[in-house]
């Protein structure tokens, strides 16, 4: 069926009416510049409303003025266009708004208003309905719509009119409570004094709606109630016998079973249908003190199968018990009752429970349920008035503050009240699970929310009293100290989670990852103690972001390994879990931190083996796939470097070997000023050769310290094993030696210094290697030196005793060195020395000269040789005492 054929019966009269063939949009809108009547009004509007069009038939009505309908005053032509408009507006359905476009309802609203006030029975237009629906909650649309429904009820036809009557009334007589949230001007309050009695206008509808036609039987009912209703709202305490025989008309409900008690099969059914004497109840509470408790008992025995009431009545029980033990069952009922209460407050209190056909039925209210005193001042009222002498007077206070703060979602921070920290709660957390729950629920911190949650769950009562009970949510963060108090909460669970099973399990089933989530922060002991319960817990965090966070616990533990972080991260990837890049960093970090070959070869096999479907997952696990390969193959190049070290050991200094051998006897060192004092050298020569060892690959640096070569700690220690090592080669019956003198004159020279030098060692025909760096002349000297630096040796070397430095070098030149050849050697090995830094002299003996010869002519160059002397190379001191030494006469 077209939406067309769906309209109204007022709605089909108001356009009703043949729409002559000839009248285009244009034909109408001129004929309406010359006027038109209320019929070509409303042929035009059942012309648009049968072809649906709507923007036309608003094109052409907002072109009409009240004088373009002749035939009607302009007050009703104005009506007649307002209600045109409202057609096209809602599509034809006036007694809906759902077709009504966001942009036109303020227009729309301004419309039904007006057509009210030029009406004076607008209640019989099919605008009325639309008119209560746009009505807001602010004092002048409440004061429009009490002129409207007065005279609406003046002859009801509908009996939600007197409903919605009654609605508008109470919240005239009760301003500070319908408008709480807002201050009421000046000119507004008087307007609210000057408002007819209230009272007298109720009680006149509900006269009048009696007399209605049909009134069905559940109608009746409200009617004797919201009368009853009057009288409660006019009565002192000494009118209770009148409130009392109002309230025995209402039909009182036989309860069954399972409308009783403190455990429901479903335990999240809202109870807050007021029954009539739970409803007298409340009332009569509402003036009631404290010795007055025993008489509203016996009036009101109960049960009311309402939370709110049963749990006021079970602490009054308890109050004015004699036995302790009867004292806290009271009390712990009262704390059931109340703490379900909570759950949902005021929502639903209101409607009326009375005795049907069929048993118990539900009578609602519509727009406002009945009046009561207000459940929270009816609780205060009875803890306030608590002495000392109720040995359970600071759980009672516990109870109210922490109902207060549940039901009103405040935000108020309960922790402020005395007696109000987590711990002072243990009485009531005992007793009740529902009163945890609730607490959770109203909880300030993260750090409360989650030790009730937890503590909850492993109540003796939880399989009863979680029933039904929706997942929590756990916002927030919680800091080191607030996951230490956390944490032991979580392992009572886990030592218990075997028992749990039913509501309590699905509710930690669809938390766990939640809970553990807001502890990943954690360090030291307690991310040791929750990387265990994670192992513990594991089958219930199954998830993608569960099996992330196993994957991040085992990374960052001191007990988890990377291969099963790994094998979590592929599993979450494996089911394309959102957190894609937080896996591709972590594993990053993870690649970063492995050392070994092998473990990187099958963190490799095993990212090989995952498979998903899923687009995104694809390309970051061929991202992933791609920084692991790069790590192995760094890895490997490492691993290389590493074995080939030993290749390079001959060629390491003798101080870097000590450097060497003191990390491996060390276990770490902070800075170099530390390991150049254990190695027995400075800062700066500690920090070079450390440099050194770590270049040639015989340390490597890790996340954690460091790591001496462990191909390199063999011949470490049998270096610093300080022994001799003897192996004898035998000749094989060839011979090719000579004398370590090349000449009769260099032994001649050689035997000279050997006794002019008798406290230093004198070596025979040195290799230049021998007595220079390597690695300084090959920065310091061209290619063709350096090369001949590789190939020369000098005649005769001064070598200190203590120092083993060369002091003084002496080159015997024969006649061979006059030649050009050997004069441009003689040069280079002149430059050779020069760059060295060693004194350097030459000799050219003529014939057997005297050791006293040999010293005239040092001395003959004492003071040349003495200059060449650089005072920043190591021996220098010994080394300008020797020339001083062969400069003098002998003794």
């Amino acid at each position: 069926m077209s939406r067309k054929n769906k309209k109204s019966g007022a709605t089909r009269r108001a356009t009703a009416g043949q729409h002559p063939a000839s009248s285009t949009g244009s034909s109408i809108n001129s004929q309406a510049s010359i006027g038109i009547t209320l019929e070509d009004l409303r042929k035009q509007v059942h012309h648009c409303v049968q072809t649906e069009q709507w923007n036309e038939l608003l094109e052409f009505v907002n072109a009409l003025t009240p004088p373009s309908i002749v035939d009607k005053t302009d007050h009703e032509a104005e009506f007649w266009i307002l209600s045109s408009k409202v057609v096209a507006w809602t599509k034809a359905h006036l007694s809906s708004i759902e077709f009504v476009e966001a942009q036109n309802r303020s227009a729309l609203k301004g419309a039904v208003m007006r057509m009210a006030d030029l009406a004076t029975h607008f209640y019989r237009a099919d605008e009325f309905n639309i008119y209560l629906r746009l009505l807001d909650f602010t004092l002048e649309d409440t004061l429009h719509a009490l002129d409207q429904l007065t005279r609406a009820c003046m002859e009801p036809m509908q009996f939600k009119w007197v409903e919605r009557l009654r609605s508008i009334a109470l919240s005239l007589m009760f301003p500070d409570e319908h408008w709480e949230d807002e201050e009421l001007l000046p000119g507004q309050k008087e307007v609210l004094e000057q408002l007819p009695d209230l009272d007298l206008l109720l009680r006149e509808a509900y006269a009048r709606a009696w007399r209605m036609p049909g009134l069905e039987d559940d109608d009746k009912i409200r009617l004797q109630a919201m009368e009853t209703e009057l009288d409660m709202l006019a009565a002192t305490p000494g009118d209770a016998l009148a409130v009392r025989a109002a309230l025995a008309k209402l039909p009182e409900p036989v309860l069954p079973d399972e409308y009783v008690g403190e455990a429901l099969d479903d335990e999240y059914t809202s109870r807050q249908e007021l029954t009539p004497s739970g409803w007298g109840f409340l009332w009569e509470m509402g003036f009631a003190q404290p010795n007055d408790y025993a008489a509203v008992l016996a009036r009101y025995p109960g049960p009311f199968a309402h939370d709110f009431s049963d749990g006021l009545a079970a602490m009054m029980r308890s109050i004015l018990a004699i036995h302790e033990n009867e004292r806290d069952r009271y009390l712990v009922s009262a704390v059931n009752y109340l703490s379900r209460y909570a759950r949902v407050s005021d929502i639903d209190m209101g409607d009326l429970m009375v005795q049907g056909a069929d048993g118990p039925e539900s009578i609602p209210f519509a727009f406002s349920g009945l009046r009561r005193p207000t459940p929270v001042d009816l609780l205060i009222s009875v803890v306030h008035d608590l002495t000392k002498a109720y040995p359970r007077h600071r759980e009672a206070c516990q109870l109210y503050l922490k109902l207060v703060h549940a039901i009103s979602a405040s935000g108020a921070d309960y922790t402020k009240q005395p007696h109000m920290q987590f711990e002072d709660l243990a009485w009531l957390r005992e007793k009740s699970c529902r009163f945890q729950w609730m607490a959770m629920n109203s909880a300030v911190t993260l750090r409360d929310r989650l030790r009730f949650f937890l503590d909850a769950l492993v109540h003796p009562q939880a399989a009863v009293q979680l029933r039904e009970q929706p997942m929590p949510a756990f916002e927030g963060e919680l800091s080191a100290a607030d996951i230490s108090l956390v944490v032991p909460h979580l392992e009572a669970l886990a030592a218990r989670r075997d028992e749990l099973a039913g509501d309590p399990e699905r509710l930690w089933q669809g938390s766990a990852v939640a809970v553990f989530n807001k502890l990943l922060s954690a360090g030291g002991e307690a991310l040791e103690r929750i990387v265990d319960l994670s192992r513990e817990l594991s089958p219930d965090l199954e998830s993608p972001r569960g099996w992330f966070m196993k994957g991040y616990l085992e990374q960052v533990s001191s007990s988890g390994t990377r291969y099963d972080a790994l094998c979590f991260y592929t599993a979450s990837l494996s089911a394309s879990y959102d957190g894609l890049d937080a896996i591709k960093g972590n594993l990053a970090t993870l690649w970063k931190g492995e050392t070994s070959v092998s473990d990187m070869k099958d963190h490799l096999h095993l990212l090989e083996a995952v498979k998903t479907e899923d687009v995104r997952a694809t390309k970051a696990l061929a991202k992933i796939r791609e920084s692991a390969q790069r790590r192995l193959h760094e890895l490997q190049q490492a691993d290389q470097h590493e074995r080939t070290a030993v290749n390079r050991w001959p060629a390491l200094s003798a101080p870097a070997k000590t450097v060497l051998a003191t990390l491996h006897q060390i276990d770490a060192f902070k800075g170099y000023e530390e390991l150049g004092r254990y190695a027995g050298m400075s800062a700066e020569w500690a920090g070079k050769h450390h440099k050194r060892l770590l270049d040639e690959g015989m340390v490597r640096d890790t996340p954690t310290g460091y790591v001496v070569n462990p191909y390199i700690i063999p011949l470490l220690e049998r270096e610093n094993q300080h022994s001799v090592a003897g192996r004898i080669v035998r000749a094989n019956g060839t011979a090719a030696i000579k004398q370590v003198f090349n000449s009769e004159r260099e032994f001649s020279i050689y035997q000279v210094v050997v006794q002019l030098c008798p406290n230093h060692l004198v070596f025979p025909n040195c290799s230049l290697q021998s007595i220079m760096s390597y690695d300084r002349l090959k920065e310091l000297v061209d290619q063709d030196d350096f090369g001949y630096y590789l190939r020369a040796s000098v005649d005769i070397v001064v070598v200190s005793s203590t120092t083993y430095l060369p002091m003084l070098a002496i080159e015997v030149d024969s006649p061979w060195h006059d030649t050009d050849r050997q004069q441009e050697r003689d040069e280079r090995k002149d430059r050779l020395f020069s760059t060295a830094g060693i004194p350097f002299l030459r000799l050219r003996p003529l014939g057997r000269p005297t050791p006293e010869v040999v010293r005239a002519e040092v001395a003959s160059h004492i003071s040349e040789l003495v200059s060449a002397l650089r005072s920043d190379i190591p021996g220098y001191d010994q080394a300008q005492g020797l020339l001083r030494d062969l400069a003098r006469p002998g003794d």
